[in-house]
């Protein structure tokens, strides 16, 4: 969080804490979650945290009193990613058996709009298009999926794969058309 010189970690305790690095320390913490916490989300247009991990929840919190706003028990698999679709008021939840839900953050209930299924595994990153309503999506079973986001449905438009490696993080340059991913064999591509 750059612009509010802040740094959100989750532990294996299933604390989230908000710290002032520049000043080198905490500015708020707090304990909901039971067992470790995989992924974090910063909302900044609603001052929100997602939270998700091991207890299969996804919360969000209020940025400044750590009030829990939320709470959603997702399906039975652990949450490994999440990932803030700014445009579209949607947070898209990546599962470790590698489904993704996508979740409307506008509505009273937070209801899952839908389901994206093309990972076989673990689904360890995600990076949203807001201009285009695209999220990229990387995993453990090694394929990089681009998904087209619409109001209550998605289109899978391209999978590209790598044999017997993992994708451990992905970054997209848009504007330059570039997507590099690394994998756990050490190169990236």
């Amino acid at each position: 969080l750059e612009d509010k010189d802040l740094l959100i970690t989750g532990g294996n305790e299933g604390t989230v804490t908000v710290w002032d690095y520049r000043e080198s320390k905490m500015k708020i913490s707090f304990k909901r979650h039971n067992g470790p916490i995989y992924a974090l989300e910063y909302i900044p247009d609603m001052n929100m945290i997602a939270s998700g991990g091991e207890d299969e929840h996804l919360r969000l919190w209020n940025m400044d009193t750590a009030k829990e706003i939320h709470a959603l028990k997702t399906s039975n698999s652990r949450i490994g990613s999440l990932c803030y679709l700014k445009k579209a008021k949607k947070i898209a939840v990546g599962f470790h058996k590698g489904s993704i839900n996508v979740i409307d953050l506008a509505s009273t209930n937070k209801k899952v709009l839908y389901t994206l299924l093309g990972h076989t595994n673990f689904v360890s990153n995600m990076y949203a298009i807001d201009e285009k309503n695209m999220l990229v999506s990387g995993g453990e079973d090694g394929k990089i999926i681009l998904w087209k986001l619409m109001e209550t449905k998605y289109e899978l438009v391209r999978t590209m794969m790598k044999d017997g490696t993992m994708v451990r993080s992905i970054a997209l340059f848009p504007k330059k058309e570039l997507l590099i991913s690394n994998h756990d064999d050490g190169y990236l591509r």
